[in-house]
């Protein structure tokens, strides 16, 4: 989730010190992480969960909402408990990504790099 949110908001700076942190923990395989900086979603890389998921976070993203469809699967996957934390960690790595965009924070030394 804070991957695909960074990636959308184009911040290198978080993605990168995310994935160096916490994708091998989270076990995402290299075309997992790569896939949250890709346009869509390649469903046969993820559990159905996790790719409504990343539909649910791109509408969060590019409307600032969610359409029908994709909110009704985001209310079936996740409790309400879920969902509120869900939507507080978008904003919240939406201000952080304006933040270091704006900064123009350079890439940690151990963080990664957006693929190309």
């Amino acid at each position: 989730m804070i991957l695909r949110t960074t990636a959308n908001r184009n911040c290198e700076y978080q993605w990168g010190v995310h994935v160096a942190i916490f994708a091998k923990a989270a076990k995402l395989t290299p075309e997992q992480v790569a896939a949250t900086r890709a346009t869509g979603v390649d469903a046969a890389l993820w559990t159905a969960e996790a790719a409504s998921l990343i539909w649910a976070i791109d509408n969060l993203c590019s409307t600032g909402g969610m359409s029908d469809t994709v909110l009704a699967r985001f209310e079936t996957d996740w409790s309400p408990e879920q969902q509120l934390e869900i939507l507080a960690l978008c904003g919240t790595y939406h201000t952080v990504s304006f933040v270091a965009n704006t900064a123009r924070l350079p890439g940690e030394a151990f963080g990664a790099t957006f693929p190309d």
